[in-house]
């Protein structure tokens, strides 16, 4: 009888695990990323997300966080767990090759079925969050209240026991591994974990409101615009009227909103990825008392998006190029608080698992193609779209402010 019921437990799961793969045999490397969708998180499980990606950092059931970091770190880059949007994501970097790929499973697979979660590692996690002063990218990018009273242990134990589960999981392998061994190698890993799916706890599946009142000393102005598919076409467009808009010192920020009418002190443009598409987003620290100054210089900006040339559209195309191989300071693309898309085989299958969790797999190749033969028409109108949305204010909570 007790046989017969531990086999029963132990039967491996028939719902397969999505896993997209992106192969280059000439890479030293492969990347093994996991993503857990996280769509219906109200505010304080937002807050509890990041403390639980970091707890599965501390240790699994079979390896301490020092055997995590050097026997998943074989290759030189350290296993990474990230909120990114509304997915949580992990990425274990290996020498490429089969053997690599087994180690880089080996790990993802134990930091999402066992992990510790320690009492006591989750509560430091949460105060050292807590201790956190917010800067001016976290202004922009989290526009919402941090309410830590109702973050605790248990609210961050009860989130992995509610999320993690088959269903929410969504892999993609990369670089150098043998054909077609990817798929079945996490089958394998994941055989027997089939943890209950349960609903989670009912909770406001939105951020809280973003702040539209204003108080002495600095403020965040920006600008979200519609969410982007993860088509070629359309990623290219939208990076380059990004560029045009918030990057560097030919932007129309720098030069009109700063330069010229003495409106912010500091200016940001990125693609924020959500549930079905990149969402633009453009941000700049400035002085709520210069609130009425802000509609005439988006006229400004407006006219000077129209007047776009040809030579324009090349010197774009160089910063864009310049920004996703890692060669400039500036991040397109959001893939968590220290990350963006720089070149690196890693970021590169974080963008590239984003693409695929929004619906259409993009390589970065594809992206590349595009990105020299996107119309300036389509620049134009992906800048213009984003520029004519309505702003909001989100006050300051720097020191001194």
């Amino acid at each position: 009888m007790i046989h017969a019921l531990l086999l029963a437990t132990l039967q491996p799961s028939a719902t397969p695990l999505p896993v997209a793969e992106s192969r280059d045999p000439g890479s030293k490397s492969v990347v093994v990323c996991a993503a857990l969708k996280m769509p219906d998180l109200g505010p304080e499980d937002q807050l509890s997300l990041p403390i639980l990606g970091k707890s599965l950092m501390q240790g699994t059931r079979n390896y301490t966080r020092e055997e995590i970091q050097s026997y998943g770190g074989q290759d030189g880059v350290a296993p990474t767990v990230t909120v990114c949007g509304r997915w949580l994501i992990l990425t274990v970097q290996a020498p490429g090759g089969k053997e690599g790929m087994n180690v880089a499973i080996d790990v993802i697979s134990e930091m999402i079925k066992v992990p510790n979660l320690f009492d006591d590692q989750v509560s430091s996690l949460i105060e050292a969050a807590k201790s956190q002063t917010p800067s001016t990218f976290d202004l922009g990018v989290y526009p919402i209240r941090k309410n830590w009273t109702s973050v605790s242990v248990a609210r961050v134990k009860r989130l992995y026991d509610e999320r993690f589960v088959r269903s929410r999981l969504q892999f993609l392998v990369s670089g150098n591994y043998p054909a077609g061994s990817a798929g079945q190698a996490i089958e394998d890993a994941f055989a027997y974990w089939a943890p209950k799916e349960s609903r989670p706890a009912d909770q406001s599946k939105a951020d809280v409101p973003l702040v539209d009142a204003t108080r002495g000393g600095f403020a965040v102005w920006s600008l979200t615009g519609k969410p982007v598919p993860s088509t070629p076409d359309r990623m290219a467009a939208l990076a380059l009227a990004l560029a045009k808009l918030g990057v560097g010192k030919s932007s129309s920020l720098f030069q009109i909103a700063r330069e010229q009418e003495r409106l912010c002190y500091q200016s940001m443009a990125f693609a924020w990825p959500s549930l079905t598409g990149w969402e633009p987003r453009i941000a700049a620290l400035s002085a709520p008392d210069r609130q009425s100054g802000w509609s005439p210089a988006i006229n400004e900006i407006k006219l000077q998006l129209e007047n776009l040339t040809d030579q324009d559209l090349l010197s774009l195309r160089a910063k864009v190029t310049a920004s996703i191989e890692g060669k400039s300071s500036y991040g397109l693309f959001f893939l968590g608080p220290d990350d963006s898309l720089d070149g690196s085989i890693r970021s590169r299958t974080i963008w590239e698992m984003l693409s695929v969790l929004m619906g259409r797999q993009t390589s970065l190749d594809e992206f590349r193609e595009s990105l020299n033969k996107v119309p300036l028409a389509d620049v134009k109108s992906e800048a213009l779209d984003l520029i004519t949305q309505t702003p909001h204010w989100i006050p300051d909570r720097l020191p001194g402010g």
